[in-house]
């Protein structure tokens, strides 16, 4: 019975050692090398009138900012981010900050859209956040001044 016993606690120390073991990434991505700096715009949602805003700073530093007729700007600091290569042109961002439970980590790939009528801008794609199922992402365009 003894044998039973240590090896039942030695497989469920390592099923704990894997459940913290760290997801896998790819190298580290400097903010700027990211593509993510500046400043983008939700696309229009004809069910609402807000305006969703997420700024990227080169410091490496995110907020969130809801604009609402009539309101003052809501704010939401995300903290300090870092990005992480991923595969092809998708990439991971992991926050210092989440507003809701589960890894602060989100996929994303940043796109440039040029076509004959509309000058050459850059898109954003929030994919699924790390451990989530698939989902539509949230396409959000770069605020031009």
């Amino acid at each position: 019975m003894p044998r039973v016993c240590g090896f039942g606690l030695s497989v469920c120390a390592a099923a704990l050692l894997d459940a913290c073991a760290p997801w896998p990434h790819g190298p580290r991505v400097s903010p700027v090398a990211s593509g993510l700096i500046g400043e983008w715009v939700r696309s229009a949602d004809p069910r609402s009138a807000d305006t969703t805003l997420w700024r990227f700073v080169a410091d490496g530093t995110a907020e969130q900012v809801r604009l609402r007729p009539s309101h003052n700007p809501k704010r939401a600091p995300f903290g300090s981010f870092r990005v992480y290569a991923d595969s092809g042109r998708t990439q991971l961002i992991c926050f210092s900050r989440r507003g809701r439970p589960g890894p602060p980590c989100r996929y994303f790939q940043v796109d440039t859209l040029s076509d004959a009528a509309a000058p050459v801008r850059r898109q954003l794609r929030l994919l699924e956040w790390l451990g989530e199922k698939r989902r539509a992402p949230e396409i959000l365009v770069e605020r031009t001044p």
